[in-house]
């Protein structure tokens, strides 16, 4: 490596320290850790769902479920079709509820 290439990761690694130090600091509660102290809005929930439905993973999978008919064919084209359906009742029916609640699961949630 260059001496560009070590200054560039060096740089990076001590922002990426002192934002980590920074952010522990504002830190209180394991609730402040998991659930953000429970102060975030819908619309970072909503993309936080988002982001996780829409993995490297489903987008590398789903189409090869697809295009295979023996693994998916068109069957599997409507379930896809279908989560972002899904995903929107989610966030509107379900997330309100389990933003109430105590708990920081939904397994949490599914044990009372």
């Amino acid at each position: 490596m260059t001496l560009i290439d070590w200054t560039v990761l060096i740089i990076y690694l001590i922002g990426i320290i002192g934002l980590g130090v920074w952010l522990a600091k504002r830190q209180h509660s394991t609730d402040d850790y998991f659930l953000g102290g429970r102060k975030m809005g819908p619309t970072v929930i909503a993309t936080s769902l988002a982001a996780n439905q829409v993995s490297a993973i489903s987008l590398i999978s789903a189409p090869a479920f697809v295009a295979l008919k023996t693994g998916g064919g068109i069957k599997w084209l409507q379930f896809e079709f279908a989560v972002p359906i899904a995903m929107i009742a989610i966030m509107f029916l379900l997330v309100p509820v389990f933003r109430q609640l105590s708990g920081a699961s939904v397994y949490e949630y599914a044990e009372r």
